[in-house]
């Protein structure tokens, strides 16, 4: 998580920390960032932290090739840095503080269970890979390229939670007579599922005396019921029907034009156009631990389902007017531009409650909405048109000045 990102720009168009995270870096031209001012100027206020642009490799012009890009590891969980108590430390504490004074029994008893690594037990090494497939080829005036992307082993170091991508993407180059023409075309489709086994931090606070499950082999929904230190377990849920996962389907086209009218003057376009679709359903079994105090009148409504929708809409335009030109030691760049940004976000949310069955596990089942909430949902458009100007001024490599008025 990045409190400040900075704004991120992928072959000339808006993108976020995530797609840049997906990127293969065989793929990867250049990246830049840019800090100052004037560098900044033709990205408005969305650049206050900074701007990272990322250039990818084009095609290259010849006859056609097929390229195959592979990536495979292990991820191992590394768990040096923590340094807690076994059970024998831990219940040597309990007893000096007094715990089981008058209770001598349920001392012997947890001695005699051993020792559960807590840490451990949420955790796996999977095995990840991701595939690139590209197929490029063309002429001197037009290049293209295929490719397809897949991650289905994008497994995460929580058992039960990954993150897999597919994708198929085109990409046309075209240039001729001082016109140059680029279009990109590509959609992603992202199934992501969170592990069943909840926050990490919930299995460092218990006791190492409990075991994960009782003498009859049931996973038990509370350790050490009964005695002085009951706790939750979160292995239990693991036991249940619970699942919260997301799908997202993604669309993008960028395209770019630029005209050379002279050797010194340069007309270029930019437009893009992505529309995201992304749906999360998060079921909590009527089973679960959370469920467990609800009182006498209310436990009818154990259980529950939630359905978040998330619709984004993206137009954004650039015209700039460039003129670059050198004559002895002085060099000279000015730069007139205009911007336009657009989006429509549409959401909604709703949650019903009353499941009867672990196995009932879609919104359908519910038998009213969530105790004190009602169907949710909003519209937000976020809109942005900007003029600039920027002139930048070298003498001999050795005095520069910038002016930029937005």
């Amino acid at each position: 998580y990045i409190s400040n990102p900075p704004l991120i720009i992928i072959d000339g168009f808006e993108s976020d920390l995530q797609t840049l995270f997906d990127m293969s870096p065989n793929i990867v031209k250049s990246v830049t960032l840019l800090k100052d001012a004037a560098a900044t100027a033709i990205y408005g206020s969305k650049s206050a932290n900074g701007v990272l642009v990322v250039e990818t490799i084009q095609p290259e012009e010849g006859k056609t090739q097929v390229f195959y890009t592979g990536t495979y590891g292990v991820n191992i969980p590394d768990l040096s840095s923590f340094n807690l108590m076994n059970a024998k430390q831990k219940l040597a504490l309990e007893k000096e503080m007094g715990l089981y004074d008058g209770n001598e029994e349920l001392y012997r008893t947890r001695l005699k269970k051993g020792n559960t690594n807590w840490l451990k037990v949420p955790l796996q090494k999977p095995f990840r890979h991701k595939h690139r497939l590209e197929v490029e080829g063309g002429d001197n005036s037009m290049l293209y390229q295929v490719y397809l992307l897949a991650t289905p082993g994008n497994k995460g170091i929580m058992k039960g939670s990954k993150r897999d991508m597919y994708a198929v993407g085109t990409r046309l180059n075209y240039s001729h007579r001082g016109i140059s023409v680029s279009d990109e075309l590509r959609v992603d489709v992202i199934y992501s599922k969170d592990s069943p086994y909840g926050i990490f931090m919930n299995y460092m606070a218990i006791n190492p005396y409990y075991r994960k499950y009782s003498e009859d082999g049931v996973a038990e929904a509370e350790l050490g019921s009964g005695t002085f230190n009951p706790q939750p377990s979160p292995f239990y849920e693991t036991t249940l029907s619970g699942f919260s996962k997301n799908r997202t389907t993604r669309v993008i086209n960028n395209l770019q034009a630029a005209w050379q009218i002279t050797e010194e003057l340069t007309l270029s376009g930019h437009f893009v156009f992505s529309k995201d679709f992304n749906k999360q359903d998060q079921f909590v079994s009527p089973k679960s631990y959370r469920f467990m105090g609800l009182p006498i009148e209310d436990s009818e409504l154990a259980g529950e389902y939630a359905v978040r929708r998330n619709n984004t809409t993206v137009y954004e335009e650039k015209l700039m007017l460039n003129y670059r030109n050198e004559f002895g030691h002085h060099r000279l760049n000015a730069l007139l531009g205009i911007h336009s940004y657009a989006s429509k976000v549409y959401s909604d949310n709703y949650t019903g409650v009353g499941l009867a069955s672990d196995h009932m596990n879609y919104i359908s089942f519910a038998q009213k909405y969530a105790f004190d909430r009602k169907p949710g949902g909003r519209e937000f458009r976020d809109r942005l048109f900007g003029s600039y100007a920027v002139i930048s001024y070298d003498y001999a490599d050795r005095y520069m000045a910038d002016a930029v008025l937005r």
